[in-house]
């Protein structure tokens, strides 16, 4: 009896050495706040790639956008171009027997309610001569019509029309002697010559700068770091809002590898840095609208939402952490006073 006494004794002082209630309180108050820190650590990391991913949707959706209503605005420039061609075609060279009356003065009106966007119009033969042009008729007598691209175009793709890639006019003669950048629109057409039916090609030349300002109009609408360009089925660049640079060889752009790809948007590394590339088709030409949106221009979004996010863990934890030393003193305190 003795000894089973001594026994419980020395099995209770030992369990009371070990037991004691103030480390039993810094090992629940440890414990939970490790428990706390690693569940906080990680639904703050959660909320900050749902945040990113959001913020990239966001930005991906707000391009898409820009880009359809740009398209929007082109394709209305460009249809409007196909009607004058139209017009041009059907209501005066269809009517019109050129061995027997000429069709300068449609010619003229048709250029003249129109002369904002258009820089010329003029008729030629299939072999090159020129059979009308307004409002200046005087070649240049170093060109040869036909070897230029839109008539060559024009001739191989008989019914279609063709939209060519900006160049300078230089079929003209201009009393001001300036210069304009052009993008041409061609067709076949049948000319009409004492009864008998020839082909012909007709070219609008319709005037850069309407383009060029539908697109800076675009660019001026994004944020500072994203950009819109527009390239043609080939890749060549027709706008580009850096195109002196390109020029320059100072920039580069990656349209060589957009060309191949579908109406989308992507991820891709280029230059050393990674964005998000968006591309939209252009109706009638095959063109390509395509946007670029660095990932940097997220970073200043990204760069205060993870401070927030650290933040509001940091108060948490704190929170939790006295939190624990309450709990752990509440559960320790009964134990202390056994112990007592």
């Amino acid at each position: 009896m003795d000894k089973t006494k001594k026994f419980l004794e020395k099995l209770g002082k030992r369990f009371v050495k070990h037991a004691d209630p103030k480390s039993i309180q810094v090992t629940i108050s440890v414990s939970f706040t490790i428990t706390a820190v690693c569940i906080m650590c990680f639904l703050g990391i959660l909320l900050y790639q749902q945040f990113a991913r959001k913020t990239e949707l966001l930005y991906v959706e707000n391009t898409e956008q820009l880009l359809n209503q740009t398209a929007i605005s082109l394709e209305d420039y460009l249809r409007s171009m196909r009607r004058i061609s139209d017009a041009m075609y059907y209501s005066v060279i269809k009517d019109k027997d050129l061995e027997q009356e000429g069709m300068d003065e449609e010619m003229t009106l048709l250029y003249e309610a129109n002369k904002d966007n258009l820089v010329s119009i003029a008729c030629y033969t299939y072999d090159g001569g020129l059979v009308e042009a307004t409002p200046v008729a005087n070649e240049k007598r170093d060109v040869t019509v036909a070897l230029q691209d839109w008539f060559v175009d024009a001739k191989n793709q008989l019914e279609n029309f063709l939209f060519s890639t900006p160049h300078v006019q230089n079929l003209f003669d201009d009393l001001t002697y300036r210069y304009y950048w052009v993008v041409s629109l061609s067709r076949t057409v049948e000319l009409t010559y004492g009864g008998t039916s020839t082909l012909g090609v007709l070219l609008v030349d319709m005037n850069y700068s309407s383009i060029e300002r539908i697109l800076d109009k675009a660019n001026t609408a994004s944020v500072s770091s994203e950009y819109v360009y527009l390239m043609d089925p080939n890749g060549e660049i027709i706008y580009h809002p850096k195109q002196e640079l390109i020029r320059m060889e100072r920039f580069q752009e990656n349209n060589q590898e957009a060309v191949h790809a579908s109406d989308e948007s992507w991820k891709e590394m280029f230059g050393g840095k990674q964005r998000i590339v968006t591309q939209k088709t252009i109706s009638y030409t095959g063109w390509k609208l395509v946007s670029v949106v660095p990932l940097e221009s997220f970073g200043m979004g990204k760069d205060s939402t993870r401070y927030l996010v650290i933040m509001l863990v940091s108060l948490a934890l704190l929170a939790t952490v006295i939190l624990n030393q309450f709990v752990s003193a509440r559960i320790s305190k009964p134990l202390r006073r056994l112990n007592d």
